[in-house]
């Protein structure tokens, strides 16, 4: 006999161990060229009242997450290669990218799904651009329900091609990735653009005179309307762009000091930094309520639009798995999980586990299910044998 549970959010998490996102990341040769634009920086400092008032509850809402708290946003990944099909990154490179991307964004309850296969497009014209070339390609070929992803084999602004990524100005759910950047920290980097973030140092990218820094005091009196609107992050000068401000050992080695004559001791740790990429490990509360605040509300747009498909079949997973699986309706799994697999199953409708289903429980083993709570009816039920 089977057994209905009916629930409204949540429907099953069954988590077997807890995880360590491992520190794997490649040293990104060159920074973000992302100069964050007016509008942004206005919505941080609108809600920065609203930010302070949620910090109380940062430990609670982001590093134990529940489940139904979970934002997913689609992608649609663009792979730009040459007129005769070569170039571009692989499968395995661009899945690889989203699983850092994964790990990284599950602290902030966010997470980012594949639904379309990867489009290419072979212009020997577009395999290199201009930001502005950029911007006319993705005008055309924006999917306007997803996250688009472009990949360059490099891009060039302000006379320099020297670059891992952008989030172009303008708007747009889009960002640009250099090929050559993908094992690194850029990716996420970029998302924090996304998501409303400025670099640590405030708006800019490289300093345009070379000796500008920061309009931020070292004090943090004025945090919340300079640099990068953030009071938890200290006043940072720019300590990239070829300044070497940050040693080997990640400390700051810089002598800039603010108008008040004050020696600078930022992060080197911070994703939004542009200290060597090697130190970076992530966001501090500030920054994470205010990636949660954009996604929930600039961003929502994009909040469960769903895959195509319909009911979606799951039979015997190795161990070797670590895969999500998404269907529009029903999951239906059958088989056996393996020990060691990390499986999540997302239905809109239902997840049925049929007689001869089973998982191993054991080391490195994590199996999930959801209900996309944005679409689900009131009646949605989980069905176990």
């Amino acid at each position: 006999m089977k057994k209905h549970v009916h629930l409204s959010q949540l429907v099953l998490a069954l988590l077997l161990s807890v995880f360590l996102m491992p520190n794997l990341f490649a040293q990104d040769p060159f920074p973000c060229a992302t100069q964050t634009n007016p509008e942004d920086m206005l919505y941080l400092q609108q809600t920065r009242n609203l930010r302070l008032n949620l910090m109380q509850d940062t430990i609670a809402f982001f590093m134990r997450p529940a489940a139904d708290d979970v934002l997913h946003f689609p992608v649609m990944h663009h792979v730009l290669r040459r007129s005769d099909g070569t170039g571009g990154p692989s499968i395995a490179t661009i899945e690889n990218a989203m699983e850092r991307l994964n790990d990284f964004y599950a602290e902030g309850n966010i997470q980012f799904y594949s639904c379309q296969s990867v489009q290419y497009i072979n212009s020997d014209d577009l395999f290199e651009v201009t930001v502005s070339e950029g911007n006319d390609l993705a005008n055309e070929e924006d999917d306007p329900e997803m996250f688009n992803i472009y990949y360059f084999e490099s891009i060039t602004m302000q006379g320099s091609s020297n670059w891992c990524g952008v989030r172009p100005g303008g708007g747009g759910d889009r960002i640009y990735m250099v090929n050559s950047c993908l094992d690194g920290w850029t990716l996420i980097h970029e998302l924090g653009h996304y998501f409303s973030l400025a670099h640590t140092h405030g708006p800019f990218n490289c300093p345009n005179p070379a000796d500008q820094i920061t309009n931020e005091l070292v004090n943090g009196s004025n945090c919340a309307d300079a640099g990068d609107g953030i009071c938890d992050t200290p006043a940072d000068p720019n300590m990239g762009c070829g300044r070497g401000w940050v040693n080997g050992d990640c400390e700051y080695t810089g002598d800039a000091v603010d108008a008040n004559g004050q020696e600078f001791n930022p992060l080197t740790n911070n994703v939004m930094s542009y200290g060597n990429s090697d130190c970076r490990e992530g966001f501090t509360d500030e920054q994470w309520v205010a990636v949660r605040l954009s996604a929930l509300n600039s961003r929502s747009h994009l909040l469960c639009n769903p895959c195509e498909g319909s009911d979606l079949l799951i039979g015997d997973l190795p161990a070797a798995t670590n895969e999500t699986f998404r269907a529009l309706d029903d999951i239906i799994a059958f088989g056996e999980i393996e020990t060691g697999a990390r499986v999540t199953m997302i239905a809109r409708d239902r997840i049925v586990w049929q007689p001869g289903f089973r998982f191993a429980a054991g080391v490195g083993s994590v199996v999930e299910g959801y209900i996309n709570v944005c679409t689900i009816p009131a009646e949605t039920e989980v069905v176990v044998p």
